[in-house]
């Protein structure tokens, strides 16, 4: 099943390069790979996306992301002969919950690192983890509008 291996893959990309910042990288440290465009800056984000924080995250946040992560295992098996946009978002999803999810088991927060700006602006720094979830969400969001409207005979 590739979407399992698509999964593995990001858990493993994002596993490995959280394991390089926190080992390399002294947090709160800035690393310039392209000079006001792109540094390694780690991180550490106790909250949900984006920075956000919620009462008692430190113990919902793990518990709703094992749902999740059992609701998205449900959906994958369930999109057995669907779009492969369809089942690669997914799979993309299940890979990024499953790579923020363990280092929220492992350390109590999550390791981010990748920090893009251009000027003055800036983005939240994040991980690969956060961009599986992303780029993944994008992809079903592509999908239950763009191709399964016209794929689905009309009335």
């Amino acid at each position: 099943m590739r979407i399992v291996g698509l999964s593995a893959l990001i858990v493993i990309l994002d596993q490995v390069t959280k394991a390089l910042t926190r080992k390399l990288v002294a947090l709160r440290e800035s690393v310039p790979v392209i000079t006001d465009f792109f540094h390694i800056t780690h991180i550490e984000n106790d909250g949900m996306a984006f920075g956000l924080n919620m009462p008692f995250g430190n113990v919902l946040l793990p518990l709703i992301t094992a749902v999740l992560i059992v609701f998205l295992i449900k959906m994958i098996l369930d999109a057995q002969g669907k779009s492969m946009v369809y089942q690669a978002g997914l799979g993309m999803i299940l890979g990024g919950a499953v790579g923020n999810f363990i280092d929220r088991i492992a350390f109590g927060k999550v390791t981010d690192f990748l920090h893009f700006m251009v000027g003055d602006w800036e983005w939240y720094i994040f991980n690969i983890a956060d961009s599986g979830v992303s780029i993944g969400f994008a992809l079903v969001l592509y999908f239950t509008f763009i191709i399964q409207p016209k794929t689905e005979p009309q009335p």
